[in-house]
């Protein structure tokens, strides 16, 4: 009987020491765990003190919290270093001068006067002489001239005249005279040699024209012709 009752009271002393033993099994295993997922930080429900503001978010110290910070750190913080970023305003005071249109209207051209005006000359010609109503300003003889012929015809209000003389000039020397004198006028100038080959110098404007061809003679001189047309203005 003694037997008996020791053998009940082991089955029971063995069966509180197993329901002991699964107890503080389930108790030990969540401790455990999260002792593992934090990687040795205690967390807050551990430690039971307040969260610290100014600890990063995520709170741990492992390669997952440390990357949650840093990219937290870079989304929030604007960039500051570059001065391309930074606009660009006017300084205050400064004014931009405002532009002008430019002035590019051209003078007015002049206009040469007429170089026979009035009274229509007679037709005549002349030996050894200028001719009357010879137009003496728009053909000016050079002072070491000397007239060998000389003529005017006219047709209504259009003037020819003609001219050859003798000169002690050169050829150079007396196109340059009657160069400078078209241009005076306001002429407009040429040069450039003729059917017989001789060297001449043109000048005119409208209906006034003017060819003048020397050539060097024999002796030395300089022959030259003048053949001019006009218009004769009204007054």
């Amino acid at each position: 009987m003694r037997i008996r009752l020791f053998v009940v009271a082991g089955l029971c002393l063995a069966g509180i020491l197993v329901a002991t033993g699964v107890i503080l099994g389930v108790q030990g295993s969540p401790g455990t765990g999260t002792v593992a997922a934090g990687a040795g930080t205690p967390s807050v429900a551990a430690s039971g003190a307040p969260p610290d503001p100014a600890a990063p978010a995520g709170g741990g110290t492992g390669a997952a919290g440390g990357t949650g910070a840093a990219a937290g750190t870079d989304s929030a913080v604007p960039s500051t270093g570059s001065p391309r970023a930074k606009a660009r305003t006017p300084e205050a005071g400064l004014e931009m001068p405002s532009a002008t249109p430019s002035d590019n209207t051209l003078p007015e051209p002049t206009v040469p006067a007429p170089a026979l005006s009035g009274k229509v000359p007679k037709n005549a010609s002349a030996d050894g002489k200028l001719v009357s109503g010879f137009p003496k300003k728009a053909i000016p003889l050079p002072a070491e001239a000397a007239v060998l012929t000389s003529s005017v015809s006219a047709s209504g209000r259009r003037v020819q005249v003609g001219l050859e003389a003798r000169t002690g000039l050169t050829v150079e020397e007396l196109l340059d005279h009657y160069r400078a004198s078209f241009a005076a006028r306001g002429w407009s100038v040429s040069t450039g040699t003729d059917a017989a080959g001789d060297r001449s110098v043109t000048g005119g404007y409208g209906d006034d024209s003017v060819t003048v061809a020397a050539r060097q003679a024999p002796t030395g001189a300089t022959l030259y012709s003048a053949f001019g047309t006009f218009t004769v203005a009204k007054k």
